[in-house]
């Protein structure tokens, strides 16, 4: 992330935590998403505490992934982030500073960094592998290689995806590789590479599905 877009994250948290913006927790699950209610309370340089009631405690837990990881959406900002649960209490939640964000305003088509959506995608040998999609929207989707891992695709590439767990395919072209520097995610402490990829046909089977995922998510920010 460039020095802008982090002095554009640090203004708009501080102003969502003035206004105590609308936030809620969120996570896709077998294409239905769950949330749970949360308000501002405190940020710092180092954390973020939100405010819980009976309803959002019970559901929190089942918002984290493996890593204690939990995406957070500022529906008055249009901000994705995604934190590390620090602490849990009966009336708050503490988490880090996002390690992950994306503005839902950066492009007429809105993309989120869902990381429950694993995709298999075919080189033009024939081989598969299987990863979890970010960046992901109607009209494409990224994936990331760790330093360790060869990319089996070329630029410009034609060739196919399938989404693992709805059984949707479709074709894809690579458009883009950018370097991952060490440490600037957590997941990729070595540094990597992150592939985006574009639909070929933009009105195919696995767009239709992402549409409808989207359209739920969109209702549920109400």
């Amino acid at each position: 992330m460039c020095m802008d877009d982090d002095r554009k994250l640090n203004d708009t948290l501080r102003k969502a935590f003035l206004s105590n913006s609308s936030v809620f927790a969120w996570k896709l699950e077998d294409t239905q998403i769950k949330k749970a209610n949360l308000s501002p309370f405190k940020i710092t340089e180092k954390y973020m505490t939100f405010k819980m009631d009976d309803e959002s405690r019970y559901l929190i837990n089942d918002l984290l992934d493996s890593k204690r990881d939990l995406k957070l959406y500022f529906e008055d900002q249009g901000l994705f982030v995604m934190s590390k649960v620090l602490e849990e209490g009966d009336i708050y939640l503490r988490v880090s500073r996002p390690e992950v964000y994306d503005f839902e305003e950066r492009r007429s088509e809105t993309r989120h960094f869902i990381d429950d959506f694993k995709v298999k995608i075919t080189d033009s040998n024939g081989k598969a592998i299987i990863k979890n999609a970010t960046d992901l929207g109607p009209g494409g989707f990224s994936i990331v290689l760790m330093k360790s891992e060869s990319n089996p695709f070329k630029n410009s590439e034609h060739t196919e995806m399938e989404l693992v767990k709805a059984k949707k395919r479709a074709k894809v072209e690579i458009i883009k590789e950018d370097k991952i520097e060490p440490f600037e995610y957590s997941a990729t402490p070595y540094g990597g590479r992150r592939l985006a990829f574009s639909f070929i046909d933009k009105d195919n089977e696995v767009s239709r599905e992402l549409n409808k995922i989207f359209e739920r998510l969109s209702k549920s920010r109400i």
